[in-house]
């Protein structure tokens, strides 16, 4: 399955849970909450917040985009990122001004909330085995070291959603005429 990346929703999302965190947090901490956040809503609603790939990386799961845009490598994108977020100084990135959250339904911002409460500012380590918990993220699979491996958000749906094959199938087909559909547009 693959998503259609919007940085307009990223930008307000992360803005969003930066400033439920009073204009600032661990980076570590805001790219699981975000993680967290599309995960969720992909099994509520077959959609994600963000639009980005979910990958499996060492420290767990991430947005691959995100985590691009704040290593400072995001692309056509990271003037724009860097327009409302800081670069990272030592493991905190700021928000230096509120991104239109116009674009995030209330739903969408429930589930931003949600995750915050769970990862915001949970400790690193507390963090990592967190996610590490097969239990709760099973499509986390250890990527060989400093490597990285592509998520499956279809395994997603098969644990989180109790979602059939055919179902899963037919969520995939309405996504990709969804993503043909926006790159057209863009």
């Amino acid at each position: 399955m693959r998503f259609y990346f919007d940085i307009e929703k990223t930008l307000a999302a992360a803005g969003h849970v930066l400033k439920v965190n009073r204009g600032r947090m661990n980076y570590m901490n805001l790219l699981k909450t975000l993680y967290v956040a599309d995960r969720q809503a992909f099994i509520k609603w077959q959609r994600t917040v963000t639009g980005d790939a979910p990958e499996s990386r060492p420290n767990g799961p991430v947005l691959r985009k995100v985590l691009e845009l704040l290593n400072g490598d995001g692309g056509a994108v990271q003037s724009s990122w860097n327009e409302f977020i800081s670069e990272r100084d030592d493991y905190t990135v700021r928000l230096l001004k509120a991104p239109n959250e116009g674009c995030l339904s209330e739903r969408e911002r429930v589930v931003l909330n949600e995750a915050n409460t769970r990862f915001g500012t949970t400790p690193f380590n507390q963090l990592v085995r967190a996610v590490h918990n097969h239990q709760h993220f099973p499509e986390w699979k250890h990527p060989r070291p400093k490597g990285h491996e592509p998520i499956d958000f279809a395994h997603v749906l098969r644990s989180g959603a109790n979602m059939s094959d055919s179902e899963i199938r037919a969520v995939s087909h309405e996504l990709d005429h969804l993503r043909q559909m926006k790159s057209r547009l863009a």
